[in-house]
């Protein structure tokens, strides 16, 4: 099976991609981190997409689906994939097609605008793994070193707040696509409450997938 998670910034999809992955082997394939990656190296389109992403803006949808298509079939991805954090606009949705992926179930993941930002605002990385955490359980884990953690130069109110509106603005003309091929039975499309805790979020998706 190929999944979307599809969701607002701070709903939580690479915490369910996670899961998701672990539980049914599937690859993730995580815009965000593909995107950091080419940050991480330095190059001309690395500092680009710093610059674009830091303003709290979207990588335009002819870059970002050159940038996915080439790592898909580079890395010959067609099955047993998650997608998170794409698509985020409605040409990035026909573009999946485009490059012959056939998706079989999307995640519309929700959750209450004070929660994403709360959630955002929240967000720590940890430099040495690369994962993520939110501060009210970094207590919990013994193992991690604070000097270590780190905070996202886009997780702060303001971008924060930009890239929700953004998301909205093209919420629903992605929604409404995928809804449309699930009346076709093409695709089966689910929306999950995120306002509650992760391990009922994983139950809920779990009990889709193990049908």
């Amino acid at each position: 099976m190929n999944i979307i998670l599809f969701g607002a910034p701070g709903v939580g999809k690479g915490t369910q991609a996670k899961f998701i992955s672990k539980k049914y082997n599937i690859k993730i394939i995580s815009t965000g981190d593909i995107l950091r990656n080419e940050i991480n190296k330095n190059t001309i389109l690395g500092k680009k997409i710093s610059n674009i992403i830091n303003s709290g803006k979207l990588i335009n949808d002819k870059l970002i689906i050159k940038i996915i298509k080439k790592y898909i079939l580079k890395n010959n991805l067609k099955n047993k994939i998650l997608l998170d954090g794409f698509p985020r606009t409605i040409e990035q949705a026909y573009s999946i097609d485009n490059i012959g992926l056939n998706i079989t179930y999307v995640f519309e993941l929700i959750a209450l605008h004070n929660t994403l930002i709360k959630r955002i605002l929240g967000r720590r990385i940890d430099s040495s793994s690369g994962k993520t955490y939110h501060v009210k359980n970094i207590l919990k884990k013994k193992k991690i070193s604070k000097d270590k953690l780190t905070i996202r130069r886009d997780d702060n109110i303001k971008t924060a707040k930009k890239r929700i509106k953004i998301y909205l603005k093209n919420k629903k003309k992605i929604i409404d696509f995928y809804k449309k091929k699930s009346i076709n039975k093409k695709i089966k499309f689910h929306k999950i409450d995120c306002n509650k805790t992760i391990k009922e979020i994983n139950e809920n998706i779990s009990k889709i997938l193990d049908i």
